[in-house]
């Protein structure tokens, strides 16, 4: 496959995936494209050094979860779809554990190689060629652009407007490292 095929398939894997996310939270902003593609690329690195502390934080955060949500159980997060965002309360609903969902997040944690080159890329192509067609306001696109560059592509939280709206509540894994009653 030449270059410019790569590049092609690229832009319509990176297109689905967040017209998919789109459909799903249609008040999805800026920010949580850039957040979407960050995780993807970078993983969470919140959690690597006080891995203790995120355990504590995953029993707390697990135990408000609505087990009765909307949301879908899993959410890819990358073009390939291996790495997902793994909603607490559907995941409570289906009698997984905290333990089970902390391990899988260590597990994926310790695996995930942050790809500043491969989030750049991404986030260039949605700011060059998709974000007009997918919706979104190119002046905020470029201001939130700029903003991302001065805190050097840090993570960023969801919109405030995401969040008040959809109580996000997941961590990312790896597909291979959850229980095969919710992967399969």
């Amino acid at each position: 496959m030449t270059d410019r095929g790569r590049r092609i398939g690229t832009q319509r894997s990176l297109e689905a995936l967040i017209r998919f996310h789109r459909e799903r939270y249609p008040a999805m902003e800026v920010a949580d494209v850039y957040k979407l593609l960050h995780q993807g690329t970078m993983g969470t690195q919140d959690a690597v050094a006080h891995p203790d502390i995120a355990h504590r934080r995953l029993l707390v955060e697990y135990g408000r979860a609505d087990a009765r949500s909307e949301a879908p159980i899993l959410e890819p997060i990358t073009l390939s779809g291996q790495f997902v965002r793994v909603h607490l309360g559907p995941a409570k609903a289906q009698k997984i554990t905290p333990e089970q969902i902390s391990r899988a997040a260590v597990q994926s944690r310790e695996r995930m190689r942050p790809d500043l080159s491969a989030f750049l890329g991404l986030w260039l192509t949605f700011r060059e060629v998709l974000a007009a067609s997918l919706g979104f306001d190119l002046e905020a696109v470029e201001e939130f652009a700029d903003f991302a560059a001065r805190r050097g592509y840090a993570t960023q939280p969801h919109s405030r407007r995401y969040a008040d709206l959809y109580h996000p509540s997941y961590r990312l894994a790896f597909l291979e490292f959850l229980p095969s009653s919710i992967v399969g």
